[in-house]
């Protein structure tokens, strides 16, 4: 520019000045642009930090409660199980009481059989010795009636007849 006139300097030099204000009011723009870029990149990356540190705990907790389902899932298994088994068992003790009932049933009716059976037997036996003792007594009197034969006669009769 040293060929042109001092005014056609100042003109460039006003053009040069306002171009430099200009890139430099963008320069500031950008870098204030940048910072909150960078400051938004910060944030987002420690918010993306924390976010995978709780998807880490969610994810441990998830294994936990897998492990914990499990366990439960094998204690219901176990305990349904025994319930089964105690149900199976019950029904048999149910069959086994029911057959036992009716045996009881059969036998009470055998032994009250039997106790009117004995009832019957004392009763013959009972019978048997009044006929023994009578008899006994018959003979007794007969005996006295042969050492005084007509006053007792009337006695035999009675007892006999």
């Amino acid at each position: 520019m040293s060929t042109c006139n001092p005014h056609q300097e100042q003109k460039w030099c006003d053009r040069e000045a306002r171009k430099k204000e200009r890139l430099e009011g963008e320069v500031k723009q950008l870098k204030t642009a940048l910072e909150a870029r960078q400051a938004d990149i910060k944030t987002k990356s420690a918010a993306a930090q924390q976010s995978e540190e709780q998807v880490k705990r969610l994810e441990q907790m998830l294994r936990e409660s897998q492990v914990a389902t499990d366990r439960v899932q094998k204690e219901f298994n176990l305990l349904n199980e025994k319930v089964q088994k105690l149900h199976h068992d019950l029904e048999d003790q149910i069959h086994t009481n029911t057959q036992l009932l009716a045996e009881n049933s059969q036998k009470a009716v055998e032994l009250k059989q039997k106790e009117e059976d004995i009832v019957a037997v004392k009763v013959s036996w009972a019978l048997s010795t009044m006929s023994i003792a009578i008899t006994a007594l018959a003979i007794v009197l007969v005996t006295s009636q042969v050492s005084e034969p007509c006053p007792s006669l009337s006695l035999w009769s009675q007892l006999c007849w």
